[in-house]
C-alpha cells in the first residue's frame, strides 16, 4: 500500500511538472522576449489582463505612474499558494486562466499603494445610478462587470469613456470600488 501511495505521488508530481512546461511552451512559444519575462517573474498573459490594466489606469487618475507590468508582478507575488496551485492546474487547460485577478487581490493592491476604498453592491438599477453619479462628479474608482450571458468578468477604471466596456449596455455591475487617497 505504501508503495502504491509513493507511486501515485510520483505520478502526480510528474504530471504537474509536465503541465508547467506545457504552460511555458503554450504561453511563450518561441518568443524569446515572452520567455524572458516569464523567467523574471512576470506572466505575459496576466500583464495584459484587465486587473493590472485597470489599476494602472486608476492610479494615473491620481497622477501616480504605475506600470502594469510591475502591478501584475506585485499581484502574482502576493497571491497565496493555494490559489496559485488552482490557477496552475486551470492554465494547463486554458492559459487564459492566468488573466484572472481576484477581488481580494485588487483590494490588497489598493491598500499597498495607500488608497482607501468603499465597495458598493446592490441591485442593477442602484449600481447603474451610482456609477453614473460618480462619473458625473468625476469620482475615481474601479468597477467589476459581468457579461450578462456568461461567467466572464472584467475590471474597469473610471471615469473613462465607456463604463460598459467590453459587454455593452447590458453589463451587470458586480461591484463598484469608490477610491480615494
Amino acid at each position: 500500500m505504501r508503495n502504491m501511495k509513493n507511486l501515485l505521488a510520483l505520478g502526480l508530481s510528474a504530471f504537474l511538472l509536465s503541465c508547467g512546461s506545457l504552460y511555458k511552451k503554450s504561453v511563450c512559444g518561441d518568443d524569446k522576449d515572452a520567455l524572458s519575462w516569464y523567467e523574471n517573474g512576470y506572466d505575459p498573459i496576466h500583464i495584459n489582463s484587465c486587473g493590472p490594466h485597470s489599476l494602472s489606469g486608476l492610479f494615473s487618475y491620481f497622477d501616480e505612474c504605475a506600470d502594469r507590468q510591475e502591478l501584475s508582478k506585485e499581484i502574482l507575488e502576493n497571491r497565496n499558494a493555494l490559489r496559485n496551485f488552482g490557477i496552475g492546474i486551470a492554465r494547463t487547460f486554458d492559459a487564459r486562466a492566468m488573466a484572472i485577478t481576484f477581488p481580494d487581490e485588487m483590494q490588497e493592491t489598493l491598500k499597498r499603494h495607500g488608497y482607501n476604498f468603499k465597495i458598493i453592491n446592490g441591485e442593477r438599477s442602484e449600481m447603474f445610478d451610482y456609477i453614473l453619479k460618480m462619473c458625473y462628479l468625476e469620482e475615481k474608482g474601479i468597477t467589476r462587470l459581468k457579461d450578462p450571458n456568461s461567467v466572464i468578468q472584467h475590471w474597469n477604471a473610471f471615469p473613462n469613456d465607456n463604463i460598459f466596456y467590453p459587454f455593452g449596455e447590458n453589463s451587470v455591475f458586480l461591484e463598484i470600488y469608490e477610491v480615494w487617497r
